[in-house]
């Protein structure tokens, strides 16, 4: 009977690469990965920069318009009120801390009640912007109508089981008034409390 610890020849040479060629193919996996993430990188930022969707340069005419309005000042649009944006650490902690764990009159007392809705400027051509309720707006541009964040049962989220309730009560009976949309936004944000 042969000492286990003895290896033959041919398991002393498997034994001797198994840690370089380890080592190859570790290397080889990470320079892959690293090439497709360079090129992902690459298309996400072209993407980002020359898809129609995330906008183009001004035209001409646009930069004359803009002109006119009072916060676009050389070239750029600005902030009307002065704005700090110089935020300290333990701002920053606070304001995270409070979006988190829900900050003083974060959820009204009572429930608020809905304008009546006029849908006669619904439908009508003309550029308006109407409040649902919560988070829910339908706005009229262009003679388009894109609804935004169309969360009109009781509970203001996309699925029943999860999200806090409506501030304005159940609106799903406007459904049948609404004119036909042409788009649907659905924003996304934290409704923790």
């Amino acid at each position: 009977m042969s000492n286990p610890k003895e290896l033959t020849a041919e398991q002393k040479i498997i034994e001797d690469l198994a840690p370089k060629t380890r080592k190859g193919i570790m290397k080889k996996i990470m320079i892959h990965l690293l090439i497709i993430l360079v090129v992902l990188c690459v298309v996400i930022t072209l993407f980002l920069n020359l898809h129609p969707v995330f906008g183009e340069p001004p035209s001409k005419e646009q930069k004359e318009v803009y002109k006119k309005f009072d916060n676009y000042v050389d070239g750029k649009f600005v902030n009307q009120v002065p704005t700090n944006l110089d935020m300290s650490l333990s701002d920053n902690f606070s304001m995270m801390k409070e979006s988190i764990s829900g900050g003083i009159d974060r959820t009204p007392a009572g429930q608020i009640s809905v304008s009546d809705i006029n849908w006669n400027k619904i439908n009508s051509e003309e550029d308006s912007l109407t409040w649902f309720g919560h988070s829910s707006f339908l706005l009229s541009i262009d003679n388009k109508k894109v609804l935004v964040d169309p969360m009109l049962g009781p509970i203001a989220s996309p699925v029943s089981f999860a999200g806090s309730k409506r501030y304005t009560g159940d609106l799903l009976h406007i459904i049948d008034d609404m004119p036909p949309i042409d788009a649907v936004f659905i924003t996304l944000r934290s409704s923790r409390r």
